[in-house]
C-alpha cells in the first residue's frame, strides 16, 4: 500500500468537494496500517475533522446488527431457519403484494407460500424491501401502518430485495435478549472489541467529536448542525454511531477469526458463514434493483459518499481490512457488506 498516494488522495477528494469530511483507516489483523482524515466535522464553526471523530454510520450498521443475531443463533436461543414470527408475532400477518391500481391506490395481496425466515432476513431474500426502492410500497407505505402491514414484494426466498429486515432482525434480538439492541451489542459486541465510541447515542462529553449531517445539493452539501442531545432511533439496519478506529477493530474481528484482545468473542465457523454467498445464482436482483445498484455505486464514486469494507488477501497471506467513514447522509447512495450479500440503496424504481 502506497500510503503517502493514498493520503494525496483522500486530501484532494476532500479539497475538490467531494467528500466534506472523512476518515479512512486501514488495519491488518494486528494493528493499524494507515488512518486519515480531510475535511471539516463542523463547517459553520470551522471545526477541522479528527480522526477520531464521531460518524452516523447508516447502513453499516446491518453488519453489527447480524454478527449478534449469529451470536444468539451461536447460543441457541435463536434458530437460524425458524419463522421470524415466533420470535415476533405479528410477522405473522405478512403478506405478498399481487397487485397495485396506480390511479387510485389500492392494493391486493396474498399469503406467502411460506414464513419469513431468520435466514431471509439476513440475506435480503425474505421480499420485505425499503419502500423507497419501490414506487408502489412508496404509495402503500403512509406513514401510519406497522412494518407486518407493509406487503412483501414477492414470496421468501425468491430472491434478492434490499430492505428493512435487518430492523426487524435488530427488534428480534432486543425481544430474545430481554434488553435494547444498543444493550446487547454493548455488552457482547463494543466492549469486547473495545468499540469505546460505538453505540445508538453519544455521551454529552463526546458530542464535540460528533461529524455534522451533509446533503446533497445542487452546489455542494448542505449542512445540518448537531442537535443538543444525539441519539438515534436504534434500529438495527441504521442509527449506529462510530469512530473509523472502532469500526476497524470489528473488521479485526473476522480477519482474526472471531477473536479480540485474545479472547474469543464468535466462532470461526460463524464469520466464515458470515462472509460466504449464501444466496447463491438462483437468487437474481430484479433488472429494476440492478439498474438502482448501478446507478447508486455511479453516484457513490462521483460522491465518494460510499460507506463500505472490503478483506483480501495480501502477499504472505497478510489479511487487511480498510474503512472510509464520510460524513454525507444517505441520500443518493449508499452500499454496506451484511451475512453473505451485498446491499445497496438508491432512487425510489417504479418495478
Amino acid at each position: 500500500m502506497n500510503a503517502g498516494r493514498l493520503h494525496e488522495f483522500i486530501d484532494r477528494a476532500a479539497d475538490r468537494g467531494l467528500a466534506p469530511a472523512v476518515v479512512v483507516g486501514v488495519v491488518d489483523a494486528e494493528r493499524p496500517i494507515f488512518m486519515h482524515a480531510a475535511g471539516m466535522r463542523d463547517h459553520a464553526h470551522g471545526a477541522p475533522l479528527a480522526p477520531d471523530a464521531i460518524f452516523r454510520v447508516a447502513s453499516m450498521t446491518k453488519p453489527v446488527t447480524s454478527l449478534a443475531v449469529m451470536m444468539l443463533v451461536e447460543d441457541g436461543a435463536i434458530e437460524i431457519d425458524a419463522a421470524a414470527a415466533t420470535y415476533l408475532p405479528e410477522l405473522d400477518r405478512l403478506r405478498v403484494l399481487t397487485g397495485f391500481d396506480r390511479t387510485n391506490g389500492t392494493w391486493t395481496s396474498r399469503r406467502p407460500t411460506r414464513p419469513v425466515t431468520i435466514r431471509d432476513l439476513l440475506t435480503h431474500t425474505s421480499g420485505v424491501a425499503y419502500s423507497f426502492l419501490d414506487a408502489r410500497l412508496a404509495k402503500i407505505d403512509d406513514g401510519t401502518k406497522g412494518r407486518a402491514d407493509i406487503p412483501l414484494l414477492h414470496d421468501p426466498g425468491e430472491r434478492f430485495s434490499y430492505g428493512p429486515g435487518t430492523a426487524i432482525l435488530g427488534s428480534i434480538v432486543a425481544a430474545v435478549s430481554g434488553g435494547t439492541l444498543d444493550d446487547f451489542c454493548r455488552v457482547r459486541i463494543f466492549e469486547p472489541l473495545g468499540m469505546i465510541d460505538s453505540g445508538y447515542a453519544v455521551p454529552a462529553g463526546k458530542r464535540d467529536r460528533v461529524v455534522t449531517q451533509r446533503t446533497h445539493a445542487a452546489n455542494g452539501f448542505v449542512e445540518q448542525p448537531n442537535a443538543a442531545t444525539i441519539a438515534s432511533r436504534g434500529r438495527g439496519d441504521d442509527g449506529m454511531l462510530s469512530t473509523a478506529a472502532d469500526y476497524l477493530r470489528f473488521m479485526q474481528l473476522f480477519l482474526n477469526g472471531g477473536v479480540a484482545q485474545g479472547a474469543r468473542v464468535v466462532s470461526e465457523t460463524t464469520l466464515r458463514a458470515m462472509t460466504s454467498n449464501q444466496i447463491g445464482e438462483s437468487a437474481r436482483i430484479p433488472p429494476c434493483q440492478a439498474r438502482s445498484r448501478s446507478r447508486s455505486r455511479s453516484a457513490a464514486r462521483r460522491t465518494a459518499s460510499v460507506s463500505d469494507f472490503r478483506s483480501r488477501r495480501r502477499p504472505r497471506d497478510r489479511r487487511t481490512a480498510a474503512a472510509a467513514a464520510p460524513a454525507a447522509a444517505p441520500g443518493p447512495a449508499s452500499s454496506t457488506r451484511t451475512s453473505g450479500s451485498t446491499s445497496s440503496t438508491g432512487s425510489a424504481s417504479p418495478c
